[in-house]
């Protein structure tokens, strides 16, 4: 019998498969899974982010994390620098926070500011650098120069050679001789010739006024005489200024006895017709213009100059001049008159220039360009006599500059006694001009009224200066009054590329260049890179120089008012020492300072030398460290005094008892000893100069010595 096989229990029983419910399992897994990719998993992402997140900032929050700007703050710190965020254009300056440029939108760079650097005025650039910006340099020359002034004009009559020829009668004209515009005419020729009755009259009563007088004198009666000789002085007087007629045309009406229906017109001058508003058989009336006759043999160029120059011209002053229609050619003339009123609409004040013109070459209307060469003085300075070798022990006429003579004399032209042209301001031989510096025009980088100069004190070494500029000298270079010693080395190419690296370590530039002045309430600071060794000449006049400054000083601490001689010789001896060959160019500068503050101080009263008195001591220490006696123990001390008003209260002393001149008795003792300036010139004020060894030996105790004289205040 056959049954089926019987599963035991151990065995598992077979799965039969359920259709319906694995269709319905699989159709929910298809459906969940985008949501689950689409939404669950982003979520989930996002929390995770914001959990590692969270958990960073706590562990910053403790202190156990630090961000790695942290990190370079503190390394900045640790150094003493601060982060500046700078324009890459460089359009602004730099700015403390991060963000964009305003004026060109790029994003703001972060750079370091080294506070503690020990060369904030400079910048050190290796020499194969320097040739890739390919930087120029160029040597400061220190010489007597003179400055092109130009203007521009126009050529225009000499009034004073100008003549009008009028109608002194009622009539017709009959006759023009000069027929035309242009038409040159020499001296008493006949220009035309007037019908006139009124003057036919005139004529006919001087007849019969002489007739009468010729019968009276025959007659015994002296009043008669009389009476007929007042009548024909009167008609004849009546011919010569009413009706403009010569005494050879009244002689020649009595000569022949018989009256002119007409009158010759004759030209008073010779010269060109340059105006005749008449014609042939047209009727005028008394007054009115027939001819204008211009000599053309000397012409006027009106020039248009700026009123800082036309000060600096004077009176028969030469002058060159191209003009547009002769071009290559230069004429010259003199000054004649310069206008005392500055024109309100154009601000610039009309020269008038007499140029000679025998050929005629110069034409009316014609434009010019005039040069004029004016010698260079320092600021202050007083104009000394001009040197001009055609007017040199010369005599001239104050009113016409082209008339000039060997003797006294009348002017032919205007009959005005001729001046002696030392009277105007001409030396009768060769005067020296004083020496200013000059300079590269390309060196100045000027923003506003800022201007600076990189100087290369050191090779590869480009130092910041603040300078005051002077005038243009010509189109190449340019004077300096203030911030360059000759003989030092100005970037002339390549200086923008310096800027740019002061600008980007953060150091004074072009855009603010005020960080590099010497603050007014500071001591003057004393560097220098030689130190001249005077003797002989040379040595006596420094010796002169510094002990009426000295005395000077001394005054003003007293409260008494300067000496007029003793500042007179300061003057002359710092002249006298400047002229000199063994003096070096490079305290030039100084001596004219002291040369030009010391004759300002000879007219000021006590308050205002005072002030002025400023300058010369700024020039006196700057001299002072710069130079010594040869053979003679110096010793000077420069004290400071920070109350002065307006800062930059600096002198020097003769010994240590503070006596302020700025304050005089009111605080005598208000001041700080800076230094001592002595034979043995400390080491840290000279450059690139091998020290000795007594100066090294004893250096740290110099050092703290004078901090500590700096530190005290004596009062």
């Amino acid at each position: 019998m056959n049954s089926k096989p019987e599963h035991s229990a151990s065995s598992p029983a077979p799965s039969v498969p359920e259709s319906g419910g694995s269709s319905s399992r699989f159709l929910l897994v298809r459906l969940i899974a985008p949501v689950f990719r689409l939404v669950v998993f982003p979520v989930a992402l996002v929390v995770a982010l914001v959990a590692v997140m969270a958990g960073i900032g706590l562990l910053q929050k403790h202190g156990y994390l630090k961000s790695e700007e942290d990190t370079a703050g503190e390394e900045q710190s640790a150094v003493g620098q601060t982060t500046m965020y700078v324009c890459p254009m460089l359009c602004t300056p730099p700015r403390p926070k991060p963000g964009r440029c305003p004026v060109c939108g790029m994003k703001l760079e972060p750079t370091q500011q080294g506070l503690g650097d020990k060369d904030p005025l400079a910048v050190v650039i290796d020499p194969l650098a320097k040739r890739i910006a390919g930087i120029q340099t160029a040597v400061a020359r220190y010489e007597a120069v003179t400055r092109t002034i130009r203007g521009v004009g126009f050529i225009d009559f000499d009034e004073g050679k100008q003549a009008i020829i009028s109608s002194h009668v009622d009539g017709r004209i009959e006759k023009l001789n000069a027929d035309y515009t242009g038409m040159f005419v020499p001296k008493g020729y006949v220009l035309a010739e007037i019908y006139s009755p009124e003057l036919y009259s005139a004529q006919v009563e001087l007849l019969r006024a002489w007739e009468a007088l010729k019968q009276a004198q025959k007659s015994n009666f002296p009043n008669l005489v009389q009476t007929q000789r007042g009548l024909y002085e009167g008609a004849r007087e009546k011919l010569l200024v009413r009706f403009a007629l010569t005494p050879q045309q009244v002689d020649r009406i009595l000569q022949r006895g018989k009256a002119e229906t007409h009158i010759k017109l004759y030209s008073p001058i010779a010269g060109t017709v340059i105006r005749k508003p008449k014609l042939e058989g047209q009727y005028v009336k008394t007054g009115q213009v027939l001819y204008e006759v211009a000599d053309l043999s000397t012409v006027w160029l009106k020039v248009q100059l700026y009123p800082e120059e036309a000060a600096l011209v004077r009176y028969g002053q030469k002058v060159q001049a191209t003009v547009q229609s002769i071009p290559g050619r230069t004429f010259e003339g003199r000054v004649a008159f310069i206008d005392p009123v500055v024109n309100e609409k154009t601000r610039t004040v009309d020269v008038r220039v007499v140029f000679p013109n025998p050929e005629g070459l110069l034409k009316i209307g014609d434009y010019a360009v005039a040069t004029i060469q004016v010698p260079v003085f320092p600021p202050g300075y007083e104009s000394p006599q001009l040197y001009d070798p055609e007017l040199a022990g010369k005599w001239i006429s104050p009113v016409h500059p082209e008339i000039i003579r060997d003797t006294a004399g009348p002017c032919p032209v205007c009959g005005v006694p001729l001046v002696p042209t030392r009277e105007l301001g001409y030396a009768d031989r060769p005067v020296p001009l004083p020496k200013v510096v000059v300079i590269p025009r390309d060196a100045v980088l000027a923003v506003g009224g800022h201007s600076v100069v990189y100087v290369e004190t050191d090779p590869g070494r480009f130092e910041i200066r603040r300078v005051t500029l002077g005038p243009l000298v010509n189109e190449e270079e340019i004077v300096v009054w203030e911030g360059i010693v000759p003989g030092e080395h100005v970037a002339r190419s390549g200086n923008f590329l310096i800027d740019s690296q002061m600008q980007l370590q953060l150091k004074p530039s072009v855009i603010d260049p005020s960080r590099a002045e010497p603050p007014k309430n500071r001591p003057l600071p004393l560097e220098v890179a030689s130190v001249t060794e005077l003797s002989g000449r040379a040595a006596e006049l420094y010796q002169q120089v510094l002990q009426s400054y000295l005395r000077t000083q001394q005054l003003l601490a007293d409260d008494k008012p300067v000496e007029v001689n003793t500042l007179r010789r300061l003057a002359h001896s710092a002249r006298e020492l400047r002229e000199l060959k063994e003096v070096p160019l490079a305290v030039h500068p100084f001596l004219i300072e002291l040369e030009t503050a010391a004759e300002r101080m000879s007219e000021q009263t006590l308050a205002e030398a005072r002030v002025t008195f400023k300058k010369l001591s700024r020039a006196m220490l700057r001299l002072a460290v710069r130079v010594r006696v040869q053979g003679k123990p110096m010793r000077l001390v420069h004290f400071f005094c920070s109350m002065v008003p307006g800062g930059y209260g600096d002198w020097l002393q003769a010994d240590d008892e503070p006596a302020n001149p700025y304050w005089g008795h009111k605080m005598r003792r208000c001041a700080e000893k800076v230094h001592e300036i002595t034979n043995a010139v400390p080491q840290r004020w000279v450059k690139g100069k091998k020290k000795s060894k007594t100066a090294s030996n004893d250096a740290p105790s110099r050092k703290k010595k004078t901090k500590s004289v700096a530190a005290a205040h004596v009062h």
